[in-house]
């Protein structure tokens, strides 16, 4: 009788055992992204940061993780990082607040206007279709580097934004009745 009660209590211990293992295989199998994802990121910022301890990026043009976070945190107890980062949204705002105001003006008039529309189509195909990491030198030399609210950066936003929100406006200009 004993030796039976002791086969039980290991069987109870075993499907304890087993009861605990299938709810951690059920749990990552929920999880099986988000701690792939972590799993990933972790090894690749772990070979990153040994490949810049063994010397084998230049320092000059990859900084090593350890690095940038410590400059991160710097630049966070600084206040330095919320200040750029609010001339950035600066930047950001005027640039998307210009595309929205005049790409609203020349898709409606573009929409409702075939004579305008044939006259305005190349300059808008023009950004459109040009690759825009190929405008922003263009944009440095013809603006400057100052930070003001017509230097690259915000005419770089309304680049990006413009001509995409132009063609949904004469779009829908079209679909109005035209009165050439």
């Amino acid at each position: 009788m004993a030796a039976r009660a002791g086969a039980l209590g290991r069987g109870r211990a075993a499907a304890r055992k087993d009861g605990a293992w299938q709810r951690l295989v059920h749990g990552y199998t929920r999880r099986e992204k988000l701690i792939l994802g972590i799993l990933g990121l972790v090894l690749f910022l772990a070979l990153w940061e040994l490949a810049a301890d063994a010397g084998l990026l230049n320092p000059v043009i990859v900084s090593s993780p350890s690095r940038v976070g410590s400059a991160f945190g710097g630049q966070w107890t600084s206040g330095q990082l919320l200040a750029d980062l609010s001339v950035t949204m600066i930047e950001f705002v005027v640039g998307f607040g210009l595309s929205i105001v005049i790409g609203v003006v020349l898709g409606i008039a573009m929409g409702l206007s075939r004579l305008f529309e044939y006259m305005a189509d190349p300059f808008v195909w023009f950004i459109y279709s040009a690759p825009l990491i190929a405008l922003y030198p263009l944009l440095i030399v013809w603006l400057g580097l100052g930070i003001a609210y017509f230097s690259p950066y915000p005419v770089g936003f309304w680049t990006t934004s413009f001509a995409f929100g132009l063609y949904l406006l004469v779009a829908g200009g079209r679909a109005v009745a035209r009165k050439d």
